[in-house]
């Protein structure tokens, strides 16, 4: 029996979480069982339902948590066959430009943007070689926890961003997003 609990290292630092400063402005459709190539390609990203060959699926509001993470293990099943799952988000631009996203992950992310597929961010460790298979909720401001960058073109209007994220290696998994809102 544990009767007494103690810590007598050094002051163990508060953590200032900082939710407001992410992109947490996120819809889901999942889990589904593999990728969905008209999701992906989908050029309207805007459109709130996705017709495929086994019916409709329907985008859905996701909650982050309160550190601002996209918990992708809500959705998707470590065991099982649904370990797929998209989310989605907007980004409004006044006119053509260039801006940087920023991202940490412990799933492989791949990113649509507009119905292009634009590239994939892996999680830390898994090209490094570092071992480091966590999502830092500092790790714009943090060069520890620095993450990966990705450069996006945004068309003058409505962008739509889709993230397809798969599971079926880790208990949980998830993201963090900075940048534009």
């Amino acid at each position: 029996i544990i009767k007494e609990l103690n810590y007598k290292g050094e002051k163990i630092p508060s953590i200032r979480y900082s939710p407001d400063s992410l992109i947490t402005q996120w819809e889901v459709i999942g889990p589904l069982r593999k990728p969905d190539t008209l999701i992906e390609r989908a050029l309207y990203s805007y459109e709130e339902v996705i017709e495929n060959n086994t019916g409709s699926l329907s985008w859905e509001r996701f909650k982050p948590d309160a550190r601002g993470c996209i918990v992708t293990g809500r959705v998707t099943e470590y065991e099982g066959e649904n370990t797929v799952a998209y989310f989605r988000t907007f980004f409004d631009a006044k006119e053509d430009t260039t801006v940087t996203l920023h991202f940490t992950t412990t799933d492989e992310l791949a990113l649509f943007l507009n119905g292009r597929d634009i590239g994939r961010i892996y999680r830390d460790g898994y090209v490094s070689g570092e071992n480091d298979w966590n999502a830092w909720y500092d790790f714009w401001e943090n060069p520890q926890h620095a993450g990966r960058k990705v450069e996006i073109h945004l068309k003058k209007g409505k962008n739509g961003l889709i993230i397809r994220v798969r599971n079926g290696q880790f208990a949980s998994g998830g993201f963090f997003a900075y940048g534009i809102k």
